[in-house]
């Protein structure tokens, strides 16, 4: 969720990193996890939200 809407802050990732590894491969994985509330934003506000959600479904699919 806190890349929804922009990048995620290095220092957070080390920060997070430091306590508890990521497992690798964990950059692609975001999207996918980004793809629930994108399809929740579609439903609600349409517009962009709707044609990122397709493109993230299409890449995964």
């Amino acid at each position: 969720m806190l890349a929804l809407f922009g990048s995620l802050p290095a220092r957070l990732v080390d920060a997070y990193r430091e306590r508890n590894p990521l497992a690798e491969g964990w950059e692609r994985r975001v999207e996918l996890w980004q793809l629930y509330p994108l399809l929740v934003h579609s439903v609600l506000f349409g517009g962009a939200y709707r044609s990122r959600a397709g493109a993230i479904a299409r890449r995964f699919a």
